[in-house]
């Protein structure tokens, strides 16, 4: 039956997921282009109409769009009947009633999407005057008629002005409240302030201004000695400043109530008053830890006859009368360690031994030899067991010097070997001193026994 609904000729979609539909009409439709669809109030084009009108109208026709909507779109669809007939109608048509039905279906629906699209325009309750519209102009509406307003230009800069304002407004009231708040923040800090300082006094107070107790941190000015003071609870009124125990800056130190006091709390002695240059640097200093002490130097000076004496880095033993029961012992150094002078044997013994243990550079070694009755003295200087130097040969018993400049390193053992043949030969003027480039390592101290 072609009968029409009272509801409006409108349906509406709110997407709840991106699609292109299809999307129900929701009315009767009568012909498969009579729609006007709105996309977000945008009028949309870029869709198609799915009816079946073979019995002249189509209750559950539909639309799918080209393309997929997006999610929170909103789709309004509209009836856009187009009043018409194609052909007269016969009274002797057997199908009058049915075709008279349709049309009249058809009329009322464009009658009711003629009052929907009314109740959507500005109306007024009293007869207006004409009206003609102007491009670009808003339409305004007076007590008795319309009239063209001002430009859309000009509605929109009103809005942004409006919009502008708004926020100034905003921000005006944001900073008014903040300013509000500093100065209440202020105001705290004054009356904590005007409560801690009561002001300037002739004499220390007892009360506070109110007549209160007095309360730790308070503050008052002396006026009678032009100080700050405050208030600690156990000392009443000390200085603020405390000048009378300060140091002043400007006076470097020099007002300080016991400098010698002061002196001896930071360790410094005698240090302070003393130049620098009565002090090894950090070189020396690492030096002088392993220097010989004053009394280790006063044995080696009261040692007299027969006691090696110490040259800077050389050990100068040419004083020493030298005998076959002479033994030289030393934990360090370029020292003699142990020696027979005497070899009656015929055979080559060690006369005299030394171990370096603090040098690395050339040495010079003297030693003399000779004989106590007839014979052969024979002599060598040895390094590390092999002839470092020599033979010297004498047949005389007159000592004749031998000299040897030999390169030493750390920990080299040198020897003095000598042999005869019937009366025995004699070493004596043992010495070792040093040569072109004596160089220090690992300087220990110096130390000899005899």
């Amino acid at each position: 039956m072609a009968t029409v609904a009272k509801t409006p000729r409108t349906s509406s979609y709110t997407l709840a997921s991106a699609g292109s539909g299809p999307f129900l009409v929701g009315f009767r439709l009568f012909d498969d282009d009579a729609l006007d669809v709105h996309v977000n109030g945008i009028r949309a084009t870029n869709f198609s109409i799915t009816t079946d009108l073979s019995i002249g109208y189509d209750d559950n026709a539909t639309i799918t769009f080209d393309a997929a909507l997006d999610a929170s779109d909103e789709i309004q669809i509209d009836g856009a009947l187009v009043p018409g007939r194609d052909a007269d109608y016969l009274s002797s048509d057997p199908g009058m009633a049915r075709k008279l039905n349709a049309e009249l279906a058809r009329l009322w629906s464009s009658v009711s999407e003629i009052s929907m699209k009314v109740g959507r325009t500005a109306r007024s309750l009293s007869p207006l005057g004409a009206f003609v519209p102007v491009a670009g102009r808003v339409v305004v509406f007076t007590a008795d008629s319309i009239e063209a307003g001002p430009t859309v230009d000009e509605v929109e800069n009103a809005q942004a002005a409006a919009d502008s304002a708004n926020a100034d407004a905003l921000i005006a009231v944001g900073a008014a409240v903040s300013a509000a708040a500093a100065a209440d923040q202020v105001q705290g800090v004054l009356d904590s302030f005007s409560y801690a300082y009561i002001g300037p006094k002739a004499a220390d107070p007892t009360l506070d201004n109110e007549g209160g107790p007095l309360v730790i941190g308070m503050l008052y000015f002396n006026t009678s000695v032009s100080e700050m003071r405050i208030y600690d609870g156990i000392t009443p009124w000390i200085s603020y400043t405390a000048s009378e125990t300060a140091l002043a800056k400007g006076n470097n130190l020099s007002d300080l109530l016991n400098v010698v006091a002061a002196r001896a709390n930071l360790g410094l002695g005698t240090a302070a008053t003393t130049p620098s240059t009565n002090y090894a640097t950090a070189a020396q200093g690492a030096l002088a830890d392993l220097a010989l002490s004053a009394t280790e130097l006063a044995d080696f000076a009261a040692g007299g006859a027969g006691q090696p004496r110490v040259y800077g880095l050389a050990i100068d033993v040419s004083a020493v009368t030298v005998s076959a029961a002479d033994t030289y012992t030393a934990s360090e150094g370029l020292s003699p360690v142990s020696g027979t002078l005497v070899n009656f044997g015929g055979t080559v013994v060690v006369g005299q031994t030394y171990t370096n243990e603090r040098f690395s550079g050339t040495m010079r070694f003297k030693c003399s030899h000779r004989m106590n009755g007839a014979g052969t003295s024979t002599l060598w200087l040895y390094k590390n067991g092999s002839i470092a130097a020599g033979p010297w040969t004498n047949t005389t018993t007159t000592a004749v010097q031998r000299t040897a400049d030999v390169s030493v390193a750390v920990n080299d053992v040198l020897e003095w070997r000598h042999n005869n043949v019937t009366n025995g030969s004699y070493l004596e003027g043992i010495s070792v001193t040093a040569s072109d480039s004596l160089v220090p390592v690992l300087p220990t101290i110096l130390g000899s026994e005899a």
